[in-house]
């Protein structure tokens, strides 16, 4: 009896050390491999992570730039101005982007004559999602023109409080590199809108930021709206509207139409 159960205790020793040197390398592979797997991902999300770092970076940078071309050159301020007979009605056409990463990008327009009265307004959220703060400001600025060309509007003065939009229009400034290709082609979409016998006279021109609240408004409105008439609009835009037409002054030209 002692011989067999110590044959049996052996046997299963025997057993034991088999498996055990069969199953080690099988499980020594699959913890290299989990390994490598965890690395990789860890890789992928630290490379991510850097992205990320780097686009909120250069968002923040573009923001810093544009506060400081606003500061170095002048800008303007909304003047109403009462029309003679001989002088045409110039329409105030201020258009706005937003842009807020990971979430969305909007663009707004609105329309006023030379009395500060309100003709008619647009909002609409990115059909592309958030892209860039200067492909939503061309966005605002092309349903502007469009907004303008249904309402026969001749003669239009196109406001934004973006410096770098309109440097980039005037061709003072070339658009950043990450930009660049997405911007090409609403950018000569504009341009054969700029070109359109409808329009005897456009000008774009930076203004104020304090200047450019009902456009910001329709921006950050998070709607698509495509036409909104001045008795459909909100209470916090009318407050707006009224501010800035009586924080404005008027100018009254002699003789010809004067043109700031």
């Amino acid at each position: 009896m002692l011989i067999l159960n110590v044959q049996q205790e052996l046997g299963k020793q025997l057993e034991n050390m088999i498996n055990s040197a069969t199953s080690g390398p099988v499980k020594k592979k699959k913890n290299k491999k989990k390994k490598r797997k965890n690395n990789t991902r860890k890789k992928r999300r630290q490379n991510y992570q850097d992205l990320q770092l780097e686009e909120e970076e250069e968002g923040i940078q573009r923001a810093e730039n544009d506060q400081v071309l606003d500061m170095q050159h002048e800008v303007g301020k909304c003047i109403w101005k009462r029309r003679w007979s001989s002088s045409p009605v110039i329409f105030w056409v201020n258009i706005d982007g937003c842009f807020r990463k990971r979430e969305k990008g909007g663009y707004g327009a609105i329309i006023r004559d030379n009395h500060a009265k309100p003709i008619v307004a647009s909002a609409r959220v990115s059909e592309c999602g958030p892209v860039s703060v200067l492909y939503h400001q061309l966005q605002g600025l092309k349903r502007g023109l469009e907004l303008a060309k249904e309402f026969r509007c001749r003669h239009i003065r196109v406001c934004t409080s973006s410096y770098y939009t309109v440097a980039v229009l005037h061709g003072s400034l070339f658009p950043e590199p990450l930009d660049y290709f997405v911007v090409a082609p609403i950018l000569e979409e504009i341009r054969g809108m700029r070109e359109d016998e409808c329009f005897k006279w456009l000008q774009i021109r930076c203004i104020a930021r304090k200047n450019n609240r009902a456009a910001d408004y329709l921006a950050k409105l998070d709607k698509t709206i495509q036409i909104i008439k001045p008795d459909k609009f909100a209470k916090e835009l009318e407050d707006i509207i009224y501010e800035d037409a009586n924080g404005g002054f008027y100018v009254r030209p002699f003789g010809r139409s004067v043109y700031l």
